[in-house]
C-alpha cells in the first residue's frame, strides 16, 4: 500500500480539523498511553543521519480550504521509502492563511513507543519533540509547533531527521532530504484534483491492505521436511546399544 499518498490525505484532514481545534492534539492523550519509555527530551542532543541511498520521492505542495473556519490549509510534504520503494515514512509542514504558527506533521509506521513521541532536527542543530496526535492501522501521526529559527533551517539545511523508539526502546532514524523543500514550500500548489485520486488511491490501498492480511491469516502453514533425510521433528532418536 501506497503510505505516502494516504499520509498526506490523513494529514490533510487532520490539519482541516485542527483549524477548528488547534488545542486537540496537545490536550487530549493518544491511545496506548500506558506503555513507558524514557522521556524522548533526555535523549542525545543534535541528531545527525546519513540521506537516504534509494532515489526518493519530490517534495509536494496541497492546498485545500476548511469548509467550518473558511481557512486556506497548506501541506507541503516528503515521504521516505525503502528500496522497495514502500513509503515508511512522511513529513510535512502546515501553514494556515491568516495565522503566523507554523507546524510539522510527522507520519511514521504503526507499533512503535507512544509515550517518547517523536523528535525532529535539521542538520546538526538541536531537536523539537512533539507527541502523537492519532494513530491508523497503517501509520501513527505527530504534530510539532515550530519557530521561524527551525523553519529557516529547514529552508537551508541539507537534512532534516525524524526520530522515533521502538518496542525495545531503541531510536529508530528517519532521514528525510531537504533538498527543494523552499521551492515546493514557496510555489504553487499541485492541481486539486490531484487530491481526489488521493481520496481515490487511499481507498483502494486501504481495501487491498484488508484483502492482504485476510490472505495472510487464511494461508495454511506449510510444514517444512528434513533437508537430509533424517528423522523429523518429534521422532525418537536411536537408542545407543541397541
Amino acid at each position: 500500500m501506497e503510505l505516502g499518498k494516504i499520509a498526506r490525505l490523513a494529514l490533510l484532514s487532520a490539519a482541516l480539523g485542527m483549524v477548528a481545534a488547534p488545542s486537540y492534539a496537545q490536550d487530549k492523550p493518544a491511545a496506548g498511553d500506558a506503555q513507558k519509555a524514557p522521556d524522548a527530551a533526555a535523549g542525545p542532543g543534535p541528531m545527525s543521519a546519513n540521506p537516504p541511498a534509494p532515489p526518493q520521492p519530490n517534495w509536494v505542495k496541497i492546498c485545500n480550504t476548511d469548509p467550518n473556519a473558511k481557512k486556506e490549509v497548506c501541506l507541503t510534504s516528503r515521504d521516505l521509502r525503502t528500496e522497495t520503494g514502500q513509503t515508511i515514512a512522511s513529513i510535512a509542514v502546515r501553514v494556515v492563511s491568516g495565522e503566523n504558527k507554523k507546524f510539522v506533521l510527522a507520519a511514521v509506521p504503526p507499533g512503535l513507543l507512544i509515550q517518547p513521541g517523536v523528535r525532529i532536527a535539521v542538520d546538526q542543530n538541536s531537536p523539537t519533540n512533539g507527541k502523537y496526535s492519532i494513530c491508523f492501522p497503517n501509520a501513527c501521526y505527530a504534530e510539532l509547533e515550530i519557530n521561524d529559527a527551525f523553519f529557516n533551517n529547514m529552508k537551508k539545511g541539507s537534512n532534516l531527521v525524524l526520530q522515533a523508539m521502538n518496542q525495545q526502546a531503541k531510536t529508530l532514524n528517519f532521514p528525510i532530504s531537504l533538498a527543494g523543500f523552499t521551492k515546493a514550500y514557496e510555489g504553487p500548489a499541485a492541481d486539486p484534483k490531484a487530491i481526489e485520486e488521493y481520496k481515490k488511491e487511499m481507498n483502494e490501498g486501504l481495501n487491498r491492505l484488508a484483502e492482504q492480511q485476510r490472505n495472510k491469516l487464511q494461508a495454511p502453514s506449510t510444514p517444512v521436511p528434513p533437508s537430509d533425510g533424517g528423522p523429523s521433528i518429534g521422532d525418537k532418536a536411536p537408542v545407543k546399544g541397541q
